[in-house]
């Protein structure tokens, strides 16, 4: 029997990878660590420039530390200098590649931060991401020491925050603040408002439902109408009042007192004080004396 001459051809293996849709890519990127997101680019051509679209950039203390890692392996005398210029470096090269809308920025600092070196790429990258239609943002600058670190302005302008959460920060509030008209959640650590800042951002954020304070020194008076969670730890307030807050379920003060009565109980009539909150389901109050004042 005469053969045909004809080469029987196989079929090419089929790449599930490359044909993903778009979408799915980047909702598998939006999930992984940074590092592994960028390691993605190998997979296929496709995939090369698409973690430069990732809605959530998390700089995080994961983030750090693969950068350290990485310093590490290179030279076996890697030093704090070297893992900040390299940090710095890696910010820069994500946020100038980056090319589409970020909606969740985790920025972690994991070194001094009070020279004006570091605040200025701290205002640079933070005044690029005011145009990236951020809805999520956290600022972490601890450090090696408890310097607090000046909160770039730019941050005011972000208006579509859902969600603001600020770590060893001191602002001065805008004069011109337009207030934070979407924002849902707030949370400070260890953070320094000059004069009735924190008074007034409460009050320019209509949409707050939580709150969270923790190691604040100064007044406060919260008018928040749509507020459900407040919580207050290790915080020592010269004068502290509640109004129109009454969609509150859950309050949390503990270890928290007022300068005026640091060693005096509650002072507070307690029926006044909950008859404030028609809604509530559970209050602490625990830990140390809390003067609160009812209006």
């Amino acid at each position: 029997m005469a053969r045909t001459g004809k080469r029987t051809q196989m079929a090419e293996p089929l790449d599930r990878i490359s044909n993903l849709p778009d979408n799915v890519i980047e909702n598998i990127l939006d999930r992984l660590p940074l590092a592994e997101t960028v390691a993605t680019s190998i997979l296929s051509r496709k995939w090369r420039h698409h973690w430069t679209r990732v809605s959530n950039l998390l700089l995080d203390e994961n983030f750090a530390a693969d950068v350290r890692e990485l310093g590490e392996l290179r030279n076996e005398e890697y030093t704090q200098e070297m893992m900040e210029s390299d940090y710095m470096d890696a910010v820069n090269t994500f946020l100038l590649f980056h090319s589409g809308p970020i909606r969740n920025f985790v920025l972690h600092l994991p070194f001094n931060v009070e020279g004006p070196l570091m605040q200025a790429y701290v205002d640079k990258w933070i005044r690029v991401l005011s145009q990236k239609g951020v809805r999520e943002l956290t600022l972490d600058a601890r450090a090696r020491t408890f310097m607090v670190f000046n909160l770039p302005s730019y941050v005011f302008d972000y208006l579509e925050l859902r969600h603001l959460e600020l770590r060893f920060c001191q602002f001065k509030l805008p004069y011109n603040f337009g207030g934070f008209q979407n924002l849902a959640s707030l949370q400070l650590l260890r953070v320094r408002i000059y004069e009735d800042g924190l008074t007034n951002l409460i009050a320019n954020c209509p949409l707050l439902e939580n709150l969270s304070i923790e190691r604040y020194f100064g007044s406060l008076s919260i008018n928040a109408p749509k507020l459900k969670n407040l919580r207050a730890r290790s915080c020592g307030f010269k004068d502290f009042a509640l109004r129109n807050v009454s969609d509150v379920v859950t309050i949390s003060l503990r270890h928290t007192w007022t300068k005026k009565s640091a060693t005096r109980p509650l002072r507070c009539d307690i029926l006044k004080f909950f008859g404030s909150f028609p809604k509530l389901e559970n209050v602490t109050l625990g830990e140390q004396n809390i003067n609160v004042g009812c209006r």
